[in-house]
């Protein structure tokens, strides 16, 4: 076979490997679930309109998929771009008359293995929310277990379960301990929305930082940054790109940089983060390992530290294994004696 010329073939290997996300919303449609209908459509609604905006604010392409259960299970919305998605409020219903939630979930896995991944970064994320047990349709327990324990690492599956029977119910069915929450079914549904876009973002955060599937989807702690996490997705800087000075003595920022550098240029200057402060999204991050001085810096750094596109309030001893310093544009920002500042040798955008 006559090879692809070489034009072609560049065309190829370029491919962007973007990430994208598949979520899958198993949802039961019980009549025990009568009493939280309208706030299952609500929560649903909104979590749609969260994996829009932050789908496109982490530049993470989002697609949806929705399975309705009682006795036996439909899917009413399969891969869709999250952006179409539609209200859920004309297909949720609740006059089942039982719960077949082993054979949803064993359905939904099956059914994504259909979904191509041949090109892209790709990911699916199951949500699998019931108010009571299983009880009906002709597939086990183990069933339910062996397509969870099979399934690829890209693969997060979650559940929320109205009490600790459930809950140990959902654990014998493969489902990870640390992947299931246990929800209020006497408060409001509202909570259960909360809970559920928390997670989300969580699971985005967590996909910037190279992740693709986990199993402590509710108790995740991004702020232990991973070490190999960090070599994976950030090249570190090279010393002749930057140095780092140590304050002798408390000053402005400005005037401290100018003393050794000459000129103080906005941009170029980051400071140690060193108590709680809220970062705006478009300054530049830069991560140090206490252990190599390697430093690290570019726009997958603030994902790393599990930091969103919007301001957010950080706190540095989150962050043990790393020292943080954030992209200063302030010329009166005071410097303690014996903080550090890095000083870039071109302005960082």
């Amino acid at each position: 076979m006559k090879p692809a010329p070489l034009h072609m073939r560049n065309k190829t290997s370029a491919i962007q490997q973007n990430k994208i996300n598949h979520v899958t919303l198993v949802l039961d449609t019980s009549a025990s679930m009568r009493p939280h209908k309208e706030g299952v459509i609500k929560a649903t609604d909104k979590l749609v309109e969260f994996l829009a905006r932050r789908s496109q604010e982490v530049d993470q392409e989002t697609r949806i998929t929705v399975y309705l259960f009682d006795t036996g299970s439909d899917c009413v919305i399969y891969d869709k771009d999250v952006l179409r998605m539609p209200s859920l409020k004309t297909l949720y219903t609740s006059d089942g008359t039982s719960t077949n939630l082993i054979g949803a979930t064993s359905k939904s896995l099956d059914e994504a293995k259909d979904i191509s991944e041949r090109y892209g970064d790709h990911a699916f994320l199951f949500y699998v929310l019931t108010d009571g047990l299983h009880n009906s349709g002709g597939l086990l327990p183990r069933d339910l277990l062996m397509r969870i324990q099979a399934a690829p690492d890209n693969y997060t599956l979650a559940t929320l379960v109205p009490d600790r029977q459930s809950m140990e119910a959902a654990v014998s069915y493969g489902f990870p301990r640390e992947n299931i929450q246990i929800w209020d079914t006497a408060g409001s549904f509202e909570e259960v929305g909360k809970e559920i876009t928390k997670s989300t973002e969580t699971y985005f955060q967590a996909r910037a930082a190279g992740i693709r599937g986990t199993k402590n989807l509710f108790t995740m702690d991004l702020g232990n940054l991973s070490k190999t996490a960090v070599k994976r997705n950030l090249v570190p800087l090279r010393p002749e790109e930057y140095s780092l000075y140590t304050v002798k003595r408390t000053s402005p920022i400005s005037e401290f940089v100018s003393f050794y550098e000459g000129a103080y240029i906005k941009g170029k200057s980051f400071y140690e983060l060193v108590k709680p402060e809220t970062i705006q999204p478009q300054k530049a991050v830069a991560i140090q390992d206490r252990t190599t001085g390697e430093i690290y810096v570019g726009s997958q750094a603030r994902s790393m530290l599990g930091l969103p596109d919007y301001e957010i309030k950080v706190n540095p001893d989150t962050h043990p294994k790393f020292k943080v310093f954030i992209q200063s544009t302030s010329v009166n920002r005071k410097l303690l004696k014996g903080n550090q500042v890095l000083v870039m040798k071109s302005v960082w955008t």
